[in-house]
């Protein structure tokens, strides 16, 4: 591992690695809330999931943020540690976030906000409608896409020297 300027940038290093955590932590952390807030207020009647949905819906852009904090702090991250050549796995990474922000903002987001739209008419009319279930497992299916996306990347990011391994090996 080759680090840029360990004497100028020593500094800098663990305050990305500070940033990059709380972006974790909003990321995940909204997210665990998001499910349990979610499965909690399915089984508590409907007036509580229609306020629940309305809660996670404004929630669910704390998730992208938390991502872009992540994306605006790994870059520099990488750039400091590795220079102006970076290995392959840190570009499937950096397409796997891509993918993230790509099918929240145009899948999950407006899929979370019909459900939410559902549950408060499923409210109005003190039954749950049809409409809901099929939004919500919609959301359900791209939010699990999401983690399956955020997992690998960070398999990646974890395993990242046995990969440098395997693809240096070929060459000797």
């Amino acid at each position: 591992m080759h680090t840029i300027g360990n004497q100028k940038h020593g500094f800098l290093m663990p305050v990305l690695r500070g940033l990059h955590l709380i972006g974790l932590a909003m990321f995940l952390g909204v997210i665990v809330a998001n499910i349990v807030m979610n499965r909690y207020a399915l089984n508590h009647g409907l007036l509580l999931l229609a306020s629940a949905r309305t809660l996670i819906s404004l929630t669910s852009r704390v998730v992208l943020q938390g991502l872009a904090l992540m994306a605006v702090t790994g870059v520099p991250m990488a750039a400091l540690r590795y220079g102006g050549t970076l290995p392959a796995w840190l570009y499937a990474k950096m397409a796997c976030v891509a993918l993230i922000a790509a099918n929240s903002l145009l899948f999950l987001l407006p899929a979370i906000d019909e459900a939410t739209r559902w549950a408060a008419v499923s409210a109005q009319h003190n039954q749950p409608l049809p409409d809901f279930f099929i939004w919500l497992a919609r959301e359900d299916r791209l939010g699990i896409t999401n983690l399956l996306l955020f997992v690998f990347a960070g398999v990646l990011a974890l395993w990242q020297p046995s990969l440098q391994r395997v693809i240096r090996r070929p060459n000797q």
